[in-house]
């Protein structure tokens, strides 16, 4: 067996990032889904607090402190919840149009905070962000070459190739004479 050459290697690099992204993207879709879940569940636990605690009569036996306090704590949760949730639809978004290289690795770190779904969707998604391929899927569609980094000419390449006829000689030449 042969070694590749650094065109057919480039070329399963970047094959191998496009599926990676795709399931990192069904992952990050995922994950959004059960994230609207757990809004759900914090809507119906603040809804069934507030239902349970606006049912006793008011007295001066009862303090309302601590139905203000875990109300408040309620709806931090939701409002923390939701963000969280919107953040990932955006991130799973990105990942499918392969658009907004920064802001992937960035939402990636965020959902890392999440526990346990979200830290493996956000270290899945910082591995794969960072390959070179991925970075070339996402400049893809902004319009730059397929040439890898490494294959790329230093020296600017003519628009069109020399033709013997357009071609001036110098001066003095035995060509010119």
């Amino acid at each position: 067996m042969t070694n590749p050459t650094p065109a057919q290697w480039w070329d399963y690099e970047i094959r191998g990032c496009d599926e990676q992204l795709r399931y990192l993207t069904m992952a990050a879709y995922a994950y959004a889904a059960l994230s609207v879940l757990g809004v759900c569940w914090f809507l119906l636990v603040f809804g069934i607090g507030f239902i349970s605690f606006s049912q006793i009569p008011p007295s001066d036996n009862v303090p309302r402190f601590p139905m203000f306090l875990f109300g408040g704590m309620a709806a931090v949760a939701v409002l923390m919840s939701l963000t969280f949730t919107v953040l990932n639809f955006v991130f799973a978004r990105f990942l499918q149009t392969r658009k907004n290289h920064t802001a992937c690795l960035v939402l990636s770190g965020v959902s890392c905070m999440s526990v346990p779904f979200g830290t493996a969707v956000g270290v899945w998604g910082l591995i794969v962000l960072n390959r070179p391929g991925a970075k070339v899927l996402f400049q893809k569609e902004i319009g730059s070459t397929d040439t890898p980094p490494f294959l790329a000419s230093p020296y600017p390449q003519p628009s069109t190739p020399p033709n013997d006829a357009t071609r001036k000689m110098p001066e003095g030449s035995e060509a010119s004479q």
